[in-house]
């Protein structure tokens, strides 16, 4: 197979190595062989380039030519090629170090050409020139070595060598250290490089095509459950009790027992852990790039390094709330424990705060128990102001960003619209029989919607609540959903307004149709109770986060997308 999936090297990759790595799959005419040719070197967002790619084929030889780069985008690279089961080939006169050799290592089988050079050399951070082994990086990559089956002695060989020098690979030391590779001769790989030539010139090559924005992540790996329509488990080392999509579909987040952790949507691997946070609620900004932590205990962080911020140690009370990049750390080496980069925001309160972002992501609001909603500039750190809203022992909040309007409820069973522009006319109405656990706003801030202890859930007019305000009662009931046998806990909408998706202590996940109010499915498979939903941003993909110390992750795209749809497997 590896002299067909020689056949694109030639111009692509002999050209000049651009930042960022370059990725191409070619169909060759010869025997019809899918190649994957990579080169450059590798960024964050290249392990997403490549897995776009990586979708559109079953089977493949991936042609790598790179001077390495960032390590954390090549070892997802890799746990692509290895979930894939494709091959992988360093070609004539081609080297493939640092980064590269950790995913070329992936390959189902592994090979190089005899004038090919793979090189090794321990992870390491750069600053003011001087490279420094670090712990963490090495423990990441062996970690990785050790899930592709590589035994000891070969992690040993590939993460001890100095930062400065590489070590190069010879058959000797991959049998000594039990690498297992394939080495093939100049003569068969010149001649598959001739017909490379003669192929590249006689097609015209289409860029990639990239998923549109907003568009959840075509997924790598088979569903665990076809008939449950369950596509994965994840596993969280206590209950789970927040969950997220990225606003770009790609990445999901989940948090609980104040641990915070991100995950890659299309390799269904973990991606961040951002360690003990002490993480109680979350919210994303609009382009994704950070969080909102909302704070219950003191924690102490190390100095952020992060260019253009602050070198800071946060020492943090219950009320507070931090911002947190998403992406965990610098280029080369994400922070292992997503170690915060900002200032924390002190909300001054006795109570926990809900977070939320302006839909331009420059204010930041925080909402505590007693109702006190206070405005932030994220930029620069600092209030612009507070105001007190009608409704206390404040329990869920939602925001619609672009009306800026809240939604909020309380342990009373009682519910209030507030516009966060006027600050004023905020008046609560009786909801439910019990408290309010989550709230939800559509984007176009006509509707909300409530769960409750009351086993329900209830869809409210919120634009006859903002016309009322002065005039009670303020709120107007749509419509109530009913089927859940205990607790409803968590509440969303998708995008488009048409279809809810609830959470409850019954242990299961329920969609509805939000025009009727029909329960459309009952989905099963939580052990104990679920605390938390969310939907992708395409509306395909449900999120559920419980008490079993588990998210999964469920396609919902049979009745949002009942038209032409296409599962995502």
């Amino acid at each position: 197979m590896i002299f067909r999936a020689i056949l694109l090297l030639g111009a692509f990759l002999f050209g000049g190595q651009a930042k960022g790595a370059e990725i191409l799959l070619l169909d060759l005419p010869v025997q019809s062989q899918k190649v994957i040719a990579v080169r450059g070197y590798f960024e964050n967002g290249d392990d997403q380039k490549f897995a776009d790619v990586a979708i559109r084929v079953k089977a493949a030889t991936v042609v790598l030519s790179s001077n390495g780069g960032s390590l954390i985008p090549a070892i997802e690279i890799g746990r692509a090629i290895r979930l894939k089961g494709f091959e992988t080939f360093v070609p004539a006169a081609a080297e493939c170090t640092s980064a590269c050799a950790l995913a070329w290592l992936a390959g189902r089988e592994r090979s190089m050409s005899a004038s090919a050079r793979v090189g090794f050399h321990a992870a390491f951070t750069e600053e003011s020139g001087v490279k420094s082994i670090t712990s963490a990086g090495n423990a990441l990559v062996g970690a990785y070595l050790n899930q592709l089956g590589l035994p000891a002695e070969a992690v040993v060989y590939i993460t001890s060598g100095s930062p400065d020098e590489i070590r190069w690979l010879t058959l000797s030391d991959a049998r000594s250290h039990g690498i297992y590779v394939k080495l093939y001769e100049p003569a068969a790989v010149q001649k598959a490089l001739s017909q490379s030539q003669r192929a590249l010139t006689s097609r015209e090559e289409n860029p990639l095509e990239r998923p549109a924005s907003g568009k959840s992540a075509r997924l790598l790996f088979p569903y665990e459950d076809t008939a449950a329509r369950l596509v994965r488990t994840f596993a969280m080392p206590q209950a789970v009790t927040w969950v997220a999509f990225s606003p770009d579909g790609r990445t999901i987040f989940s948090a609980g027992g104040g641990r915070l952790k991100s995950w890659n949507l299309a390799m269904g691997s973990e991606k961040r852990d951002f360690g003990a946070l002490s993480a109680e609620r979350i919210a994303l900004s609009p382009d994704g790039r950070s969080m909102l932590v909302s704070k219950t205990a003191c924690h102490s962080s190390a100095p952020s390094s992060s260019p253009g911020y602050p070198q800071i140690q946060v020492n943090c009370t219950t009320g507070s709330m931090e911002l947190v990049d998403t992406a965990g750390g610098g280029d080369d080496l994400p922070n292992p424990l997503g170690l915060l980069t900002r200032p924390s925001f002190m909300a001054d309160s006795s109570g926990s705060v809900f977070p939320a972002f302006s839909a331009d992501g420059r204010l930041a609001y925080s909402v505590d128990r007693n109702g006190t909603v206070k405005i932030w500039d994220v930029a620069k750190v600092k209030s612009l102001g507070s105001f007190e809203t009608a409704l206390g022992l404040i329990s869920a909040m939602a925001l619609a960003p672009e009306k800026q309007i809240a939604f909020l409820g309380n342990v009373r069973g009682q519910l209030e619209f507030c516009d966060l522009r006027e600050g004023r006319n905020c008046r609560p109405f009786s909801g439910h029989k019990s408290t309010v656990h989550s709230v939800a706003i559509s984007a176009d801030g006509r509707f909300g919607l409530s769960g409750s202890a009351d086993n329900t859930l209830k869809m409210w007019d919120a634009i006859t609540a903002r016309e009322n305000w002065g005039v009670p009662p303020p709120g107007k009931e749509v419509r109530t959903f009913v089927g859940h046998l205990n607790d409803v806990y968590s509440v969303a909408l998708t995008s488009d307004g048409k279809y809810v998706v609830s959470g409850s202590s019954d242990r299961t996940l329920r969609l509805w149709d939000a025009t009727t109010g029909r329960e459309l499915h009952t989905f099963s498979g939580h052990a104990e109770a679920i605390y938390s939903v969310a939907i992708s941003p395409d509306n395909r993909l449900a999120l559920s986060g419980s008490g079993d110390e588990t998210l999964k992750l469920w396609d919902i795209s049979e009745w949002t997308q009942p038209l032409g749809h296409s599962a995502a497997q």
